[in-house]
Order: structure tokens, then C-alpha cells, then sequence
């Protein structure tokens, strides 16, 4: 029976009950030494499993930071390219403006 809830229905075999036992702590505690090995067995495959897609959220969270911050990185070179090339058309226009033309005239 124990083997169908957790195996087929899955039952969480990491519960505590209200007195803070788990489900292998009372089979060893009636003396049933097997069912408790299963049931230890069972809570360790159930934590790593749990750890894992804990991992895996963490990493696909990770990696959506990590795009959302390549996305801003790429905006603000953009912009600091932008700045760049309207600073030197400022001076590009103002040293054309202080040489007055690059003419001069004769006396």
C-alpha cells in the first residue's frame, strides 16, 4: 500500500505528521525496518528531486537576469555612441565656425 501511495499517487514521503514524525521514523518505530528503508530511500529521492528543480528555476531565473541585462548593457552603448557622434559634430561645426572659413584676406 505504502509503495502504490508514494510510487503511484505520489505521496510525499518528506511530510511530517502533527507530532513531527515522518512516515519512516513511525515504521521504525512499530519495528518495521524495511518499510522504513523504503520510506528513507523514497525522502532522499524526494529531496533530490526537489533540490533539482529548485537548481533548474534558480538557473532559469539567472538567466533571464542575465539577458535582461545584456539587453540594457546594449542600450546604453547605444546610446553612449549616439552622444559620441553628436559630440563631434558639435566640434567638428565649431572648429569650422573659429577658423572663419579658413580664408583670409589680403591687404
Amino acid at each position: 500500500m505504502v509503495t502504490w501511495l508514494v510510487e503511484e499517487k505520489g505521496a510525499d514521503a518528506t511530510l511530517r505528521c502533527a507530532t513531527g514524525g515522518t512516515a519512516a521514523e513511525m515504521a521504525s518505530s512499530v519495528g518495521n525496518a524495511r518499510l522504513q528503508r523504503y520510506l528513507e530511500a523514497q525522502q532522499a529521492r524526494q529531496v533530490s528531486a526537489e533540490e533539482k528543480r529548485k537548481k533548474a528555476a534558480a538557473a532559469a531565473t539567472m538567466a533571464a537576469r542575465m539577458r535582461e541585462a545584456e539587453e540594457g548593457m546594449a542600450a546604453l552603448l547605444l546610446e553612449l555612441e549616439a552622444e559620441e557622434e553628436a559630440a563631434a559634430a558639435s566640434k567638428k561645426k565649431k572648429d569650422g565656425k573659429a577658423g572663419g572659413g579658413g580664408k583670409k584676406k589680403k591687404r
